[in-house]
Order: C-alpha cells, then structure tokens, then sequence
C-alpha cells in the first residue's frame, strides 16, 4: 500500500504542469494563486487508475465504512444547519409579533408613522431602515418588504401587506396593526403547540437513528470487537452502511412530516 501510494504521488507530480504565471511567480517570490494551478492534459487519465489502485489497496470495508461515515457527516450538519435557521425563523416572528404590538400603540397615542417607526426602531433594529425610507418619504411598505428577506421574513411581510392595505383603503394604521397583532399572536400561539407536538417525534427518530452506536458500545463492553468484526468482512461493512443510511432516511422523512405540520401543509 505504501509503494502505491508513492507512485501514485510520483505520477501526479509528474502530470502537474505550472501555469507560466505561477512560475513566474514562484521566482519572483509573490504570492501564489493556487486557484491559477493548472493540471495537464490527460491527467485525469493517469491520476484515475492510480487513486482506484490505491483504494482497492485498502480495506474495502474501511473504504465503506469512511464513505458512511462521510455521508452520515453530511446529513447531520445539513439537519443541524436547518435546525438553526427554524430557531432563526421563530425568534424574528416573536420579534415581529412584539413590533406590531408596540408600533400599533405607539400610533394610537398619537404620533405620526414616521415618528412611530424611529421610536419603535431603537428597540427593533430590523426597523431601522423602514424608519429612515419614512422619514424620507419613502414606500413603507417596500421598505418592509426588504427586510422580510430571510429567516422568519413571512411576519414582516404580512406587516408590509397591512401597512399597504392601510394606505390604500384609508383604514386607521392603529387600528390595522392591532387586528395584525392579535392575528400574529394566535398564529405563534398555534406554531408553539404544533411545534411541542412534533418534537417529540424529531427527538425519537434521532434517538432509534444513533441505538446501533449503542449497540457497538455494548457488544465492547462484553469483550467483543464489533468494529474489527465490521471492518474485516466486506458484507458486514455494507450491510452497516446501508443501516446507516436507511436511519438517515428515516430521520429526514420523519423531519419532512414534522416541517409539513409546522407549515399546515395538509
């Protein structure tokens, strides 16, 4: 496996050809642009035979395993990635849902949109540049229609939506914005209930996905090997990493189902 390993590093550097820059560069001693390396051609012809006879100098079940374990990497940070931004998303609509709480006040007791919304934007920064398109005369609306890009943006855009029809048929903006609120604080409401149902489903399909890893622990502490066992047959490999990713499946179905209840799909 070694010597393989040598030659094929030994092809490889022999297939690489610098671009002229980069050795122009090299003897000048700038810096390199390693996105400028260019390879040449017919390389891959000679680095694909050479990387496939170093794989097949290793353990293929190792092989397996790695590529397993690489996917279940994978999956776990793109759920984790998710997990982040519906945290995002509930935090900025219970920032909304207080905005629209504040704001309808505020203009109920008197002061002008555009004083409202300077006021309200020293406690809610996402208000900051709607407050600076009111005060200069600005569409309002667009402004909010901006902010509402990204995570939770769903509450600000139904703010938009009000502050338009507000405008438009003349309705007190007061008495829009409280209707608004107390629409938005029901919707959170039934979000928190459908949330607290579906969690513990989410916390179970995470749960049966990562038992085998238990399982291994406890084969261990009886003086097994269970992973020399996986690691030395082929068809114990693969049958472990097609349980792996049938788990996978089962969490990002379970997922699936839950982000549908939390959307009301049907």
């Amino acid at each position: 496996m070694t010597v393989l390993a040598a030659v094929g590093v030994a092809l490889a550097v022999l297939a690489w050809r610098p671009s002229p820059g980069w050795v122009a560069s090299s003897r000048l001693q700038r810096p390199i642009r390693l996105g400028r390396i260019r390879l040449a051609g017919g390389t891959l012809l000679v680095l694909a035979p050479v990387a496939g006879a170093i794989v097949v100098s290793l353990r293929p079940a190792l092989v397996i395993v790695a590529a397993a374990g690489a996917g279940t990497g994978a999956f776990a940070a793109r759920r984790w990635r998710r997990g982040r931004q519906r945290a995002a998303a509930a935090r900025r609509e219970a920032e909304v849902c207080e905005l629209v709480l504040v704001l309808a006040a505020a203009l109920r007791a008197g002061l002008p949109a555009s004083t409202a919304l300077a006021q309200v934007a020293r406690e809610f920064p996402v208000l900051v540049p709607v407050a600076h398109a009111a005060r200069l005369g600005g569409d309002v609306p667009a402004a909010l229609n901006h902010q509402s890009a990204g995570a939770g943006g769903a509450a600000l855009a139904r703010l938009a939506a009000a502050w338009r029809v507000a405008e438009t048929s003349g309705a007190p903006l007061a008495g829009v914005l409280d209707r608004l609120s107390v629409s938005e604080r029901e919707e959170r409401d039934v979000r928190r209930e459908v949330e607290a149902g579906v969690a513990p489903a989410r916390a179970t399909a995470v749960l049966m996905a990562t038992l085998p890893v238990f399982g291994l622990l406890l084969g261990s502490g009886f003086g097994g090997d269970p992973v020399a066992l996986i690691l030395d047959h082929l068809l114990v490999a693969g049958v472990v990493a097609s349980g792996v990713a049938l788990a996978c499946v089962g969490v990002w179905w379970i997922d699936r189902i839950a982000d549908a209840a939390e959307r009301g799909d049907a």
